[in-house]
């Protein structure tokens, strides 16, 4: 598969997801109370983190190897599934505290039915790593749609009969074990129990690295969900819940691609680095050109956003919205870079300086919560900006270029969406009927995709059209 056809097919597998799982959420809504939602959203920083930790970042150190040995394969196997296990027990007993924590009845239950999903994940990374090295996404691509529609259909037979937060905890584990099946059958990995220290000691250094830094992200991503639900309540956890799972399934489904098939391709071109060079301006060029108007239309349309998708009840849910898509903007320029820096290999200096980067950003979030609960997603802005400078510094002194240089040519996608933000929002102001409004910003938007994109010399149509075709 080529590089284009990888990105495609990503694409697809990530948008698809989001988009199938936006729908179900969209019924879900109708059945179920914000407060359940917030259930999940207050766990999902003690998920993700526990997913992280299971992983080890040595899936990632797979990918980055010249050769593909079987020992290295069961080694990460047997050392996912062990921690996975102990993970779990750990967070099987401190359920209750978790519980009392949040002051909310049930939780303890819920969090321990709930991880059962990273044991699961944990014996299916590394054929979902063969798969990804290999640059199946096709593959990758039929498993997660099917995984998710009918995890999907699940969800909403238990919610129509008064299942409650649990249709929510049933989705994510049907998806688990379903996803977990498919990866063993199209990559046709056989499971070995079989340990090497030898093989362990050759991955962990990677692996390490990527682990911690992938904590610190986690942890700083999924931070203000447990921020709302401790300071403010579980229902405005739900409402930010909400609002995140908008800005996933648009911007971060196309960044998710972009980096989860750019890793092993820039990785290849690592040892040279005009080469390198080459394929990173093209991603921190064209991506943000991509994603930011879609951006734009979320951030100015975010009341009618949430009211036509889960209904009146959620409209509290759309303040956030708007302030989540403003950091968005600048978390994918940081994501971006992150993936540039771990694709060299310099994780051990990514490391530090996501150490430095998180620590200053939580603690700008934990100080606006202390002056004001009500402004932490500004803090949360700030701390963004902050990530994305510090990570386009190091990028720099990485690939010996100028700061400065790389930040205009980062910012300059943001500063042609710019008239475009304008153009949308005045229309959204001085126009009376909401129909108007809509069909004159898809009108524009569609001039902009489908004429300034290729002038600014991205043709995506075209590309599209040439790999199916047409």
């Amino acid at each position: 598969m080529n590089n284009v056809s990888a990105y495609i097919w990503n694409f697809i597998s990530k948008f698809g997801g989001q988009l199938l799982w936006l729908i179900t959420t969209m019924v879900l809504s109708r059945f179920l109370a914000p407060s359940e939602f917030g259930v999940i959203g207050v766990l999902s920083i003690i998920f993700m983190v526990a997913n992280t930790l299971t992983e080890s970042g040595l899936g990632g150190a797979l990918v980055i190897q010249k050769e593909l040995l079987k020992e290295d394969c069961s080694t990460i196997s047997v050392f996912n599934i062990v921690v996975s296990i102990l993970i779990y027990i750990i967070i099987f007993i401190c359920a209750e505290t978790i519980e009392e924590f949040y002051a909310v009845d049930g939780l303890a239950n819920v969090t321990r039915i709930l991880s059962l999903v990273f044991v699961i994940n944990a014996w299916g990374i590394v054929p979902r790593t063969i798969l990804y090295r290999e640059l199946r996404f096709k593959a990758m691509c039929v498993i997660s749609l099917i995984a998710v529609t009918i995890s999907a259909i699940i969800a909403i037979i238990l919610a129509f009969f008064d299942f409650g937060v649990y249709s929510l905890v049933s989705y994510q584990l049907v998806l688990a074990l379903i996803n977990t099946i498919g990866l063993f059958m199209m990559s046709h990995y056989r499971l070995c129990l079989k340990f090497r220290m030898s093989s362990f000691r050759k991955l962990f250094g990677f692996g390490f690295y990527t682990t911690i830094t992938g904590v610190l992200d986690t942890i700083y991503e999924n931070i203000l969900a447990a921020v709302f639900g401790k300071f403010l309540n579980i229902t405005q956890a739900g409402y930010l819940s909400q609002a995140k799972k908008i800005e996933e399934a648009s911007a971060q489904s196309i960044l998710s691609t972009v980096n989860n098939t750019a890793f092993p391709i820039l990785a290849k071109k690592k040892n040279d680095i005009d080469a390198f060079k080459k394929e990173a301006d093209t991603i921190i060029t064209t991506v943000p050109l991509l994603i930011f108007p879609l951006l734009v239309v979320i951030c100015i349309y975010s009341k009618e956003i949430i009211g036509i998708l889960f209904g009146e009840k959620w409209l509290p849910a759309s303040e956030y919205l708007s302030l989540l898509v403003f950091a968005g903007a600048f978390m994918i320029y940081d994501a971006i870079n992150r993936n540039f820096i771990k694709s060299l290999g310099c994780v051990d200096r990514l490391f530090i300086y996501t150490i430095i980067k998180r620590t200053i950003g939580c603690c700008v979030i934990i100080t606006f919560a202390v002056v004001s609960v009500h402004m932490i997603l500004y803090g949360y802005i700030i701390s963004a900006i902050f990530g994305f400078l510090l990570n386009c510094q190091l990028y720099s002194k990485i690939i010996k270029e100028r700061l400065l240089k790389n930040i205009v040519k980062s910012l300059k996608s943001m500063a042609i969406i710019l008239p475009l933000f304008l153009c949308i929002y005045c229309i959204y102001i001085i126009m009376p009927n909401i129909i108007i409004k809509i069909i004159t910003s898809i009108l524009l938007l569609s001039i902009y995709y489908l004429y300034m994109l290729p002038v600014l010399g991205v043709n995506m149509v075209a590309k599209i059209k040439s790999k199916l075709n047409l």
